[in-house]
Order: C-alpha cells, then structure tokens, then sequence
C-alpha cells in the first residue's frame, strides 16, 4: 500500500481541515484491505445496478462505460489506499452533471453500498467505505 491518502487537496474543501473526518479516512485507508480485483469487481457490479437503474441509468447513457469503470477502479484504489491518484477532482469530473440531486447521490451511495456488499464485503467494511463517498456529495453534487 502507497502513503497515497485522501487527505491534503484530494478531499473536498470543507474536509480538508477536518480532523475528525482525516481520521475515518485513516481508518478506512488501514482496515480496508485493497486489490485491483477486488475493486474491479465492485466497481463491474456497481455500473452494472447504475445501468438498470431508473433512478440514475440517464447519467450513464451514452457514456463509455469501459473508461468509467477505469476512471472508478483508479480512484477506488486511492481511497482505499492503494495508489495514487492524478485525475480530476471529483466536482470538475462532474461538473457536466447539471441535474443531479441529492435524491440521485443518495442512489448512488446505495447501489455503492449494494455492489460491495454482492461482492462478499462485510457491512462495517461497506459501511466505512460509504461514509467516506459520502464526503464527496457536495463536489460530485456541485454545491
């Protein structure tokens, strides 16, 4: 596992003087174990509910799915501690994004949460992967 951290300027703004969130990403860095398989297959599992999704399929129409799944799989690994990561911030990446909404972060957050737990991972593993995703609605939402 790299020093790579979600701490510094890969977090959102208003967590980046954050104690107390620095340290659940810290947590979540150290007890989650991370592989490229393993991310992979969560991140195939998660496009795969996204697709069939009414709630949410339209931001994945006409996308190529396979550099999202790339673009994910990259991003997951650094949170997850195993790589660095030097693609675009989460709000410039869904800056295009004009009408997401809370109700649509929150489908997000919850076919997240379906694909790790369809893949074999614990609840508490879920859990502290998604409190960590959920620091990033304001950016992925544009506020």
């Amino acid at each position: 596992m790299s020093g790579s951290t979600l701490q510094g300027s890969s977090l959102p703004p208003m967590y980046r003087n954050n104690p107390e969130i620095q340290q659940q990403v810290r947590q979540v860095q150290s007890t989650l174990a991370c592989n490229q398989e393993m991310v992979s297959g969560v991140v195939d599992i998660f496009y795969n509910i996204n697709v069939r999704d009414e709630r949410v399929n339209l931001f994945f129409s006409g996308v190529d799915m396979g550099r999202l799944r790339r673009m994910l799989v990259k991003y997951l690994m650094h949170v997850l501690g195993g790589e660095e990561y030097n693609g675009k911030s989460m709000r410039a990446a869904h800056r295009h994004l004009l009408d997401i909404t809370d109700a649509h972060y929150d489908a997000i957050l919850e076919n997240l949460s379906r694909a790790f737990l369809l893949y074999g991972c614990s609840q508490s593993y879920t859990e502290r992967v998604i409190a960590v995703a959920e620091t990033l609605r304001d950016d992925v939402i544009g506020r």
